[in-house]
Formats: structure tokens, sequence, C-alpha cells
């Protein structure tokens, strides 16, 4: 690893073999967060990304970044600490596991990172663009949540975060000037265990339509008896974006057909209005049919899913945003997320400053409230500051 990284700092600092040849830019970002409990925790990371970019000729271009991501304060979370005691208790009876014994299992720990987020190869030509390589792969017009995107599990708390990159091959292919068809092929040990997907995308009365179908092994653990299940999992997707009377609307629909488990529809459906004065109201509704109409349904399993990847336990979400410049350096954004079905919510301000072109600084907290079973009121309260330095 030392190795590594000093061939790094050596391409980075010699000019003659690197900063001539290739653009060199990237960020700089620390944040840290405050849990606000009886003796408040923080958690801190550093995080430096790196991007290289190089016209390698006036049809083929190379672009990658790398990263590397520190973490400091506490950094081992145990997810049995977000359970209520009840519905501990409860799995650990059933599976004659001490809680104690389970903790060790179900804590993460961070861990300092280095590593290739993005790294491909883009050729365009006339009649098609290809893409190869670890790239960014975002599908979908929704806002917090994206049904259809099959390759990618969302941060509802911060859901424009940049997207890790996925390794995989895309080809796109234009037809007339309002169409194109598009393929993506994400890697695996094998065909089976390989992600594709193939999307028709349309520009018809001032609307972008998407319609989409995927294909992947979908893994999942029974946590009673511990075995790791697998089944094909087939997506069939739509989703559209456009305007009406001044006011923007988009909408996904997903429609899952499982080989083994129960198929299931997920969907949303947003509006978004800007305002002369400039304040900006957003909203979206989410249905998820994975999800429960009652909070006493709630199982050990679906709250490892969403502490894992993000599976909401509810059926019935709303999304309401705001955000409001002061000024020319100063935004300040409101978000609410509320579990429509067991009546739970988070609130969570933003205030962001531009202390000049390259530097930005975040201020933010997650203000969680529901009853004892409800999904949000697991979550602790935090406080949060980002700083964020361009280069």
């Amino acid at each position: 690893m030392k190795y590594f990284i000093l061939i790094i700092m050596l391409i980075i600092t010699t000019p003659s073999v690197f900063a001539i040849e290739f653009d060199l830019f990237g960020y700089y970002e620390n944040q840290t967060t405050s849990v606000l409990n009886n003796k408040p925790d923080f958690l801190s990371y550093n995080k430096l990304r790196l991007d290289f970019a190089k016209e390698i000729s006036s049809d083929i271009s190379f672009n990658s970044n790398l990263v590397f991501q520190t973490y400091h304060g506490k950094t081992s979370i145990c997810l049995l600490d977000y359970l209520t005691n009840e519905l501990l208790n409860s799995y650990s009876q059933e599976i004659g596991i001490s809680i104690d014994d389970l903790k060790q299992s179900y804590t993460i720990k961070s861990e300092d990172e280095i590593f290739l987020d993005n790294a491909f190869l883009s050729l365009y030509q006339k009649h098609f663009n290809l893409r190869s390589g670890k790239q960014q792969i975002a599908l979908g017009t929704g806002y917090a949540w994206n049904p259809t995107d099959i390759y990618n599990a969302k941060n509802i708390f911060d859901p424009t975060y940049e997207k890790r990159g996925v390794n995989a091959l895309k080809l796109e292919i234009p037809f007339t000037s309002e169409g194109m068809i598009s393929s993506i092929v994400a890697i695996g040990e094998n065909w089976e265990e390989t992600t594709k997907s193939v999307h028709l995308k349309l520009f018809l009365f001032s609307y972008d339509f998407e319609l989409s179908y995927a294909r992947h092994q979908h893994n999942w653990i029974d946590y009673y008896s511990m075995n790791q299940n697998i089944e094909d999992r087939d997506l069939f997707g739509f989703s559209f974006s456009g305007a009406l009377f001044g006011i923007g609307i988009w909408s996904e629909t997903a429609f899952n057909k499982m080989s083994d488990s129960d198929d299931y529809y997920q969907g949303i459906i947003g509006a978004d209005f800007t305002f002369e004065n400039g304040l900006y109201l957003m909203s979206e509704y989410y249905y998820n049919g994975l999800g429960k109409q009652n909070e006493n349904d709630y199982q050990f399993a679906n709250w490892m899913s969403l502490f894992t990847d993000g599976t909401n336990l509810g059926r019935d979400y709303l999304y309401l945003g705001e955000s409001y410049s002061i000024g020319e350096l100063i935004e300040w954004s409101n978000y609410i997320i509320v579990n429509l079905n067991d009546k739970s919510f988070t609130y969570t301000p933003w205030l962001s400053f531009s202390l000049n072109d390259n530097v930005d600084f975040y201020l933010t907290a997650n203000i969680p409230y529901g009853n004892d079973n409800s999904e949000f009121s697991q979550f602790e309260e935090n406080i949060a500051v980002r700083l964020k330095v361009y280069f």
C-alpha cells in the first residue's frame, strides 16, 4: 500500500510526466457529525478525490478519479443498537444466540480506504457511443428514490451525493434526433451474475420518456438460518419527466418479477416549482411494494435491509423539499421524509455557504420523530458540518 501511495504522489508532483498530458482537478472534503445522545458521539472523515481527464483524440477520451478517505472519531457502529429491545430480545431467543454475541456480528467498522472510483474510456462515433470501465450510472427521474435503477442504492438523507462507479460496458445508439437505445452490462463472475439492462429513450411532446428492462441476481440473507439466497430479478421500468403549466413533473414505475419470492411494484411521482423570487418547492410520493402497512409487521430482516441497502420499511412515503437563496452566497433548504404508514418522519435542514468560487461550507441536521416501533424514530438526532474545497 505504501508503494502505491508513493507512486501516485510521484505522478501528481511530476509535471513533465503527468500534468502536461492530463487535466488534474478534484476536491477535498471534511465532514464531522455529532450524534446528540446522552454522551455525544463524533464521527468524522477526510476525503480527497483526484480526477484525471485526457482527450486522446477528437472521438476518444479517458476519465478516472482516485479517492483517499480516512475515518476518525467513532468508527464502529452496531446495527442492533438501533432496534427496540422487544425486537432484539425476540430475535435473540428465536435463533438461540445471546445479544452480546450478536452485537459482535452486526458491528460495522469504517476502515481507511484508497480506491479507484471511476476509470473509463469513451468512444464517440457518428452512429454510436461506447463507454467501457468503472463509471457512474444514473438511471431514473426521481429525486429521493429511483425504482428503475438496478445498479445503485440511494441515500435518502443526501440523495444528490455522488454515486460510486460501476464496472460496466455502456453502449448508446441514437436514432433520429429524438430517440436513443442504450444497453448497460455490469460485469459479474459469469453471465448469470452479470447485471444487464436495455433502455429506450424518446423525447415526445416536450417530455422525456424511457422504457427499460433489467436483469440481475438478487442476493439476500435469511437472518434465521444465516444462509445466503440467490434468485433472479427481472425489472420492467417506465419513467418520464417534463413540465406542465410551468410545474416540473416526473415519474418512475418498476415491476419486479422474482424467480422465487413474490413479485412487487415500486414507483414514484413528483413535482417541483420555482417562484419568481427564487423560492423552490418540491414533493415526491413513493410507493414501495416491498414495504409494510403496519409498524408491528416490521421484521428483523426488514431492519437489516434498511441499514445495509436503504430498502425502506413502509409502503407509502412522502418527500417534501424547499430551498431559497439568501443573497448570492447562502442557500437555505429544508427537507422532510414521512413514512405515511407508521406516521414517523425525519426533518433535515441544510444551510450552505459559498465562501468563494472554490470553497463551500455546509451545516445540516437530522431530527427524527415517531413512536417506539416506527421507522424514523430509531435514528438519532445529529448535526453535521461539511467543508468542501475544489481545485
